[in-house]
């Protein structure tokens, strides 16, 4: 079989976001194997502590043979990448040698416009990260212009750039990004269609979880309370959580063994007093040779506190720079709960600690 003729000295502009850098410096490399290609891209077209110039990068795709276009959500919203591929699509009409090549690395959001139908211009889809060795070898063909059916070209110079590309394409960096990347993309389409039943909470469970520790279960602040380090101090109406919640009883067990102090502001009442009750009960058994002295009440009178909530957490109080507060409230929410921690902004929390570490004073000096 004949080999087809292979033309040298080609150079190649690549056309990319930055948000794309990992895959477009394996790219990059994997290209300069081949002595014959040479890599323009727009950061080595513009100098140090310049601004980006359009000149400079239409000469760089004027002085180029192919254009690839490295096809992502965040490109496609790039205004520099715009100029560079309408420039590019402008140069095919009056170019006929010149070689537009769309590289697609992702799937494309529904949102997102796409300047050509994907389908228009032959692409070559990078978009699995397993099978890069298989897609570097589509694009060098079509950058050689060498057809499927004589794809035997100068064997020995393409094995050689295939076992640097194959080293290239296991740099653990670049790969594991590419994989974050493509399993968020999955996510965000896949689990609406899995969650069907529970979809009108969707919308509800993601504002949670990005308000991250702004809004807690009692279960996630059972878990926030065990990265406490000094001291605790609780406000409550009924002390119902200490006293009858698993999860914070463990949490209030596990930090009393390891010296964290818990001190309780609570109101002067019958009920209270049953509680506290309960509470000694619970908690004095966890030192069996001493005394339980990890706690302490502070009762107050009503016209010493106004408790328009359950409860009132806060963590460290006496380390300002850590301290943390929660408040509990009570609504209906469309999922397993009707409580929930809101955390209390430092403008709120700071004066509320100085009122209670007043009345804390008093207490110490009666």
């Amino acid at each position: 079989m004949t080999k087809a003729k292979v033309s040298s000295n080609k150079k190649i502009f690549i056309s990319y976001s930055t948000f794309d850098n990992e895959f477009v410096e394996k790219l990059d490399q994997s290209l300069s194997t081949d002595k014959s290609l040479t890599v323009i891209r727009d950061e080595r077209l513009i100098k140090a502590g310049n601004k980006i110039d359009p000149l400079n990068l239409y000469k760089g795709i004027d002085g180029s043979d192919i254009f690839l276009l490295v096809l992502s959500n965040s490109s496609l919203q790039s205004g520099w990448v715009k100029i560079e591929y309408d420039y590019a699509l402008k140069k095919i009409e009056t170019s006929k040698d010149f070689l537009f090549i769309p590289l697609l690395i992702e799937d494309i959001d529904d949102e997102v416009k796409m300047p050509f139908p994907i389908n228009a211009i032959k692409h070559i889809d990078f978009r699995n990260p397993f099978s890069f060795i298989r897609d570097f070898d589509k694009l060098l063909f079509g950058i050689y212009g060498i057809s499927e059916e004589n794809q035997q070209i100068e064997e020995e110079k393409y094995q050689q750039i295939r076992e640097v590309v194959y080293n290239l394409s296991f740099d653990p960096n670049i790969e594991v990004t590419r994989l974050q990347r493509i399993l968020e993309n999955s996510l965000e389409k896949i689990l609406p269609q899995y969650l069907k039943p529970i979809n009108e909470n969707i919308d509800l469970l993601t504002k949670l979880s990005h308000a991250s520790e702004r809004i807690m279960t009692l279960e996630a602040i059972a878990e926030k309370e065990k990265s406490v380090s000094d001291s605790v101090w609780i406000v409550s109406s009924n002390l119902n959580n200490d006293v009858l919640n698993d999860k914070i009883k463990e949490s209030v067990k596990k930090n009393q063994k390891a010296g964290i102090r818990y001190t309780y502001f609570v109101l002067n009442t019958p009920p209270i007093k049953k509680r506290i009750a309960e509470y000694k009960e619970i908690y004095d058994s966890i030192f069996k040779d001493r005394k339980n002295d990890k706690y302490c009440f502070i009762e107050m009178k009503d016209d010493e506190i106004v408790m328009p909530f359950e409860e009132i957490a806060i963590y460290d109080p006496d380390d300002y720079s850590n301290t943390s507060g929660y408040v509990l409230i009570n609504f209906d929410l469309p999922i397993k709960t009707n409580s929930v921690f809101l955390k209390i902004s430092h403008r709120y929390l700071f004066p509320l600690t100085t009122s209670l570490r007043g009345r804390l004073d008093r207490d110490k000096n009666i």
